[in-house]
């Protein structure tokens, strides 16, 4: 729900829930998409990758980025360890 609030179509939800990135991104949203995924994947980017993230988003963003993967990590195991499910 919240994705179609914010305007994604039903195209980009369903290669979102693919893991594969969505068509025609501006070159920030490909940068977080990419540099989520291989954070996500790999637990790092390397130099190359590293310096493509800060070079589209600037370091603060970079920083800013991996703070939200990371708390929402975060959150995903805690949910996971405790059995928290949705409401029925």
């Amino acid at each position: 729900r919240a994705g179609r609030a914010a305007g994604l179509t039903e195209e980009d939800l369903t290669a979102l829930a693919g893991g594969t990135e969505p068509a025609a991104l501006t070159e920030v949203e490909a940068s977080v998409f990419g540099t989520t995924v291989r954070i996500l994947r790999a637990g790092t980017l390397d130099d190359d990758e590293f310096r493509a993230a800060a070079g589209v988003l600037g370091a603060a963003g970079l920083l800013e980025l991996t703070t939200i993967v990371g708390y929402y990590n975060m959150d995903a195991w805690q949910l996971a360890v405790f059995d928290v499910r949705p409401p029925a």
